[in-house]
C-alpha cells in the first residue's frame, strides 16, 4: 500500500459534488513546499479525493487554510470518445484542515524533507 502525509495549505476553495447514487465527494488541492536543492524550495501540488466522512471536513476547506492528511493511492479508470483514461487520486484517510486548524506540526514531516527555514508554517510555494 502506498501511504502519502501531506501537510499544506489548499490552493482554492474545495468543490463538493453530490453523484447520482446519493453520496457526496469533495476535491481539494493542497500546496506543499519541498526542498529542492541546498537553500532552494519549490512546491508540489497534490490533488485529493475525500469520501465520507471526510467530504463534510474538506467541505469547509477554504483557499490558504492549512491541511493535514494521510493519504492512500487509488487508480480511477475510464474511458470517453473510445479512449481509456487512467490517474491516480490520493483519498485521505486521515484529514484535518479548514479556518482554526493548524498544520501538522513539523515534526510529523520525514526527516528525510527538513524544511529550509524555522519558520516556514506562512510560505505558499505560489
Amino acid at each position: 500500500m502506498i501511504r502519502l502525509e501531506i501537510a499544506g495549505r489548499a490552493t482554492r476553495d474545495s468543490e463538493v459534488h453530490n453523484l447520482k447514487t446519493g453520496a457526496t465527494v469533495a476535491n481539494l488541492t493542497v500546496a506543499v513546499t519541498v526542498p529542492m536543492g541546498k537553500d532552494k524550495n519549490g512546491g508540489v501540488f497534490i490533488d485529493l479525493k475525500c469520501w465520507p466522512p471526510f467530504d463534510v471536513i474538506a467541505g469547509g476547506i477554504r483557499k490558504g487554510d492549512p491541511v493535514y492528511a494521510v493519504c492512500t493511492a487509488r487508480t480511477e479508470e475510464w474511458e470517453k470518445d473510445g479512449k481509456q483514461f487512467k490517474k491516480t487520486v490520493w483519498v485521505p484517510v486521515t484529514l484535518t484542515g479548514g479556518a482554526g486548524a493548524s498544520a501538522a506540526p513539523r515534526s510529523t514531516i520525514p526527516a528525510a524533507a527538513p524544511a529550509a527555514k524555522a519558520d516556514t508554517e506562512d510560505d505558499l510555494p505560489f
